[in-house]
């Protein structure tokens, strides 16, 4: 019995050294203000939007779903979102996490009291932010259509100042941006270093969704 057992924990052990090991989650945020700006870019370039979500501040993750509901309806307007399926696998992901399908008029996300794509009040409904972007995003990588980085990351980042737990930095080149981007600004939580967004997306949008005439 005894050797039927040890035979038994020498396999199992062996099992346990030959399964693969989980995958280590990537730590959000980053080192310094300097490397927080360059994990976004490098996030946002490859495609993983988990990692970049990871760098933006949880504040500024309502501008981030503003950005991408802006990609979305010009994708949706101008028919660059395959035509053969319609949006059949956006709605899918749409609805898994609980939003109005794209297909909806943009009144419904508020007048539903459900989240939406449109409206700031909408948008702050959603639930799982980070998942949400991330699996739209991917979809829109898919089918070609989005920017490859947003604006505010093509501007060159410089003079970086730190002062507490908040730091800034300036903002130079093109494309040219609101004076509100001229400065880019970080927070530091714990030991990580974070890029907090300005709310330009927001700014321009209603706090709800406008009824279609």
């Amino acid at each position: 019995m005894r050797r039927t057992i040890g035979i038994a924990s020498t396999v199992l052990l062996i099992a346990c050294w030959n399964s693969p090991a989980p995958a280590s989650k990537i730590p959000e945020g980053a080192d310094s203000p300097e490397a927080a700006w360059s994990k976004a870019i490098k996030a946002y370039r490859e495609g993983d939007y988990r990692a970049y979500m990871g760098t933006i501040l949880p504040e500024s993750h309502d501008e981030c779903l503003c950005q991408l509901s802006a990609i979305l309806s010009a994708a949706i307007g101008s028919e660059m979102l395959d035509a053969e399926d319609g949006l059949d696998e956006l709605n899918e992901i749409l609805n898994r996490y609980g939003v109005v399908d794209a297909e909806a008029p943009a009144h419904r996300a508020d007048s539903l009291n459900a989240p939406g794509l449109w409206g700031r009040s909408a948008l702050g409904r959603i639930r799982d932010k980070v998942g949400f972007y991330d699996k739209v995003m991917r979809y829109l990588r898919q089918e070609k259509v989005g920017p490859r980085l947003p604006s505010l990351f093509m501007l060159t980042l410089s003079d970086v100042v730190v002062n507490g737990g908040r730091a800034t930095g300036r903002l130079s080149g093109n494309p040219r941006l609101r004076p509100e981007a001229k400065q880019a600004t970080f927070e530091r939580r714990g030991e990580r270093w974070f890029v907090r967004l300005p709310p330009l997306c927001l700014n321009d949008k209603p706090p709800v969704d406008r009824p279609s005439d």
